[in-house]
């Protein structure tokens, strides 16, 4: 299977503002993303998991190594990748037919093959019967709902998703990551996922990379060998939960 994603030796630094020390926020991150996978990135809090999510997209300069994207080193942002953030970041003032086909228009407009796409994203996130609504009259969940939508409307090769259910409730969570599944296997894009929940990386995903505290670094990429179609009852099971204490005992462990 071909490459989708591919980091070697990836560094960040952050520049430290009002002559303050820069902060080595990666340091030498190599990742490989099959295509057509959904893989997740853990680690611990402010190791620099969305730092790398954010130089995969293109919106964060690299101060050493190279990333690429379908065999071509990236400069910046692409129509081939789309990142959805941990808000929704709806634009207030437009409804949900609105902001997911705002980016169409900027890029491709819009034609009836096109409208007919965006109606089927639409039913695929299950807001058929919401399109007139504004962000402000749909739940949390509705919101993210609408959020990726939108990026899969501009149909990229690859979804960046950071921490995209985090300001859910418990039970929108878990119906969340069931549909985005659904989603996943529909669409098949390849997807690469930040989280904090370690049993939300377990089961969303094919593998699972461990970063190190920051300066982050790989620990380890675990494959996670459970059967697919997934169910709320396999979060139960002991093999997940197995998967679950290896990836706590590696963030865990010392550097």
């Amino acid at each position: 299977m071909s490459k989708k994603i591919v980091t070697r030796n990836v560094s960040v630094i952050y520049r430290g503002k009002h002559d303050r020390e820069p902060v080595l926020a990666c340091n030498g991150i190599d990742l490989e993303v099959e295509e057509g996978a959904f893989v997740s990135i853990v680690g611990p809090s402010g190791c620099g998991k969305t730092t790398i999510l954010y130089a995969i997209d293109g919106l964060l300069s690299i101060n050493g190594g190279e990333i690429l994207v379908n065999d071509k080193r990236i400069t910046g942002p692409g129509i081939d990748r789309a990142l959805v953030f941990q808000s929704a970041s709806l634009l207030p003032w437009r409804t949900v037919w609105g902001n997911i086909t705002y980016g169409l228009k900027l890029h491709n407009g819009l034609d009836q093959e096109r409208l007919a796409k965006i109606q089927s994203l639409i039913d695929l996130v299950g807001l058929r019967g919401f399109e007139k609504r504004y962000p402000s009259e749909l739940s949390g969940g509705m919101q993210q709902r609408a959020n990726l939508a939108r990026a899969l409307a501009v149909d990229p090769d690859i979804l960046l998703l950071d921490e995209p259910f985090a300001s859910v409730d418990a039970q929108t969570r878990e119906k969340l990551q069931i549909e985005l599944t659904q989603i996943w296997q529909r669409t098949q894009k390849t997807m690469l996922f930040v989280t904090h929940d370690i049993a939300e990386a377990v089961f969303l995903s094919d593998k699972v990379v461990v970063f190190s505290a920051r300066p982050a670094q790989v620990r380890e990429t675990i494959n996670i060998d459970i059967p697919r179609p997934r169910s709320l009852e396999t979060k139960l099971s002991p093999v997940l939960q197995g998967y679950v204490k290896r990836v706590w005992n590696l963030i865990d462990a010392p550097s």
